[in-house]
């Protein structure tokens, strides 16, 4: 009896893993922003270079990866984030503007290593954000990293919300640079 209900469980754990979701859902919270700028007018770029479309790779040994990918655009959410939180500062977005913002995503990546009994998250996301103001340019780099460690396969939930909050921080740095700011309003 205790064979078969360890045998039961145990084909429950394998149906439950391999019915993971393909596609994840990243969103990201601003914080409340307390630089304000006097309807200056910017126009806004965005593209992604990552060198993989997908967000999360999870490797078990012997297995190939499994890839899951966010179920919406990451630029389209960063670039639409940003925008929101300069709009809330008083940045007006027009196409004939002056000022020309450009954000890159260059890295945004979960790696999962798992084995039997345990797992390891690394996680990295990186912004390049470039301003171009009176004929000068500034390029700064936004980076963020964390690891993320358990027992036996990762949550999904868990990878989604760390990674949402690591973007969040990464957007309210961008919005709270000092030198940003300055160039923004020469």
């Amino acid at each position: 009896m205790l064979k078969k209900l360890l045998l039961s469980a145990g084909l429950v754990l394998l149906a439950s893993c391999a019915s993971a979701p393909k596609q994840v859902n990243i969103t990201a919270e601003l914080a409340p922003l307390t630089t304000q700028y006097s309807e200056t007018q910017v126009n806004l770029t965005s593209k992604d270079i990552r060198d993989a479309n997908y967000l999360i790779a999870i490797h078990k040994v012997g297995e190939p990866a499994q890839l899951l990918n966010n179920q919406s655009s990451l630029i389209n959410l960063t670039t639409a984030k940003l925008q929101q939180g300069w709009e809330q500062q008083g940045l007006v977005f027009t196409a004939a503007a002056d000022i020309a913002i450009n954000l890159e995503l260059q890295t945004a990546r979960i790696d999962v290593q798992q084995d039997s009994f345990e797992h390891q998250a690394d996680s990295t996301l990186v912004l390049i954000i470039s301003i171009e103001n009176k004929g000068q340019t500034l390029t700064k780099q936004f980076r963020s990293a964390s690891i993320l460690t358990g027992a036996f396969s990762p949550s999904i939930n868990e990878l989604e919300a760390k990674f949402s909050l690591q973007l969040s921080s990464l957007l309210n740095d961008v919005f709270n640079d000092q030198q940003i700011s300055d160039y923004l309003t020469r």
